[in-house]
């Protein structure tokens, strides 16, 4: 997986992409932990069921999730990128530098072991928000609509990646 540098808003011959690629600029699909070996969905779901034992429900289970997912994205980025829970401020932001917005979703069901769970990025770009959701077109989008295949109930994180000399 490389950085692809003409990645753009215009661009929309990236249908294999996601929204993790998107944001961080990737050529494909992107999924926290894969660039080191770490995409596991049977891990997720394990986790999500210690989690829920534990007594984590609801907002709670996708913080939880969240925070295990920042975890494969330092990982997998190291140094280009730094994590807040604070929106970044514009003018503080180097020039090449772009903001991601980030958050998880996850439910377990009253009844059975089963759990719905996704993760979703958007990114800062040319003066405004953007997404792109699965194999869809890349499209504008604002920091208040988190819906999804599922609805993102985490809190928001963000991202700063920065993007000068990416190769």
């Amino acid at each position: 997986m490389k950085y692809n540098k003409g990645f753009s808003f215009w661009n929309e011959d990236h249908k294999e992409c996601n929204c993790g690629s998107y944001a961080f600029n990737l050529d494909e699909w992107y999924h926290p932990g894969c660039l080191h070996g770490d995409d596991d969905d049977d891990y997720i779901i394990d986790n999500l069921e210690y989690w829920s034992e534990e007594g984590y429900m609801g907002d709670e289970l996708a913080d939880k999730l969240a925070d295990f997912y920042l975890g494969l994205i330092k990982n997998d980025f190291g140094d280009r990128i730094v994590i807040s829970i604070y929106e970044p401020i514009q003018e503080y932001l180097k020039e090449n530098d772009e903001v991601i917005a980030f958050r998880a979703g996850a439910y377990d069901y009253e009844f059975g072991d089963e759990f719905d769970y996704d993760f979703h990025f958007k990114v800062y770009r040319h003066g405004n928000w953007f997404e792109k959701r699965g194999c869809e077109s890349i499209r504008p989008t604002s920091l208040d609509d988190w819906t999804g295949s599922i609805y993102y109930n985490s809190q928001t994180f963000y991202i700063i990646h920065h993007c000068e000399n990416l190769t």
